[in-house]
């Protein structure tokens, strides 16, 4: 009687703590889903990828009212969603990573309720829905920023007037070259003179 008196003692001081850790966890989970510009979806791994579910973080970032809605705007496929640029590269793309390690990772265009587009990375697994049918999950964030700032690097690296070059600052201090004709250029100071000597190499 003392023995088991004991035990539920240890059982009442123990769920506390348990509940404490549960808390800690869940308000860990949700500060990330807060942080994350996207949330999560999924389809059943099937021609056009059916839809599956998606999570009210994701209907919210992309302006639909409800699941509903969401579901009605892409005919119940996860693939409408995508640009149709994109689509069947993506579904390729998805299906082949997914049957060589069980998960993937694309990226591409997304649409919104309004009509507009977000670049999204995509990181998905495979997974066993509810009924036994096969279906992936994954986490779509928001990388569209990342996109522009690209593109706007790529527009000032191809309008430079004249040569890129890169600089290693070294004791001979080399003007490496690439995008010229020649493989590399160096400019070398000459002993006790102070004039520059530069050197190409072809």
């Amino acid at each position: 009687m003392v023995f088991g008196t004991k035990q539920q003692s240890a059982r009442r001081r123990a769920y506390p703590q348990t509940l404490v850790m549960e808390t800690l966890v869940q308000q860990r989970q949700e500060l990330l889903n807060d942080s994350l510009p996207g949330g999560m979806m999924g389809g059943y791994i099937e021609d056009g990828f059916p839809f599956y579910f998606v999570n009210n973080r994701m209907l919210k970032y992309l302006g639909y009212a409800s699941e509903a809605e969401f579901v009605a705007d892409i005919a119940g496929m996860v693939s409408n969603c995508m640009h149709p640029d994109d689509r069947a590269l993506v579904d390729g793309e998805v299906t082949r990573q997914i049957a060589e390690r069980g998960e993937y990772i694309v990226e591409y265009r997304m649409k919104k309720q309004d009509g507009s587009y977000i670049w999204v990375h995509d990181l998905g697994r495979e997974v066993t829905a509810e009924n036994g049918r096969p279906a992936i999950i994954s986490v779509c964030i928001d990388i569209t920023e990342q996109k522009k700032a690209q593109a706007e690097i790529m527009h000032l690296y191809n309008n430079i007037p004249g040569a890129v070059f890169r600089v290693k600052y070294d004791d001979c201090f080399p003007l490496q070259m690439p995008m010229m004709d020649y493989t590399s250029c160096w400019a070398i100071p000459e002993k006790n003179s102070g004039r520059w000597v530069t050197r190409w190499r072809l």
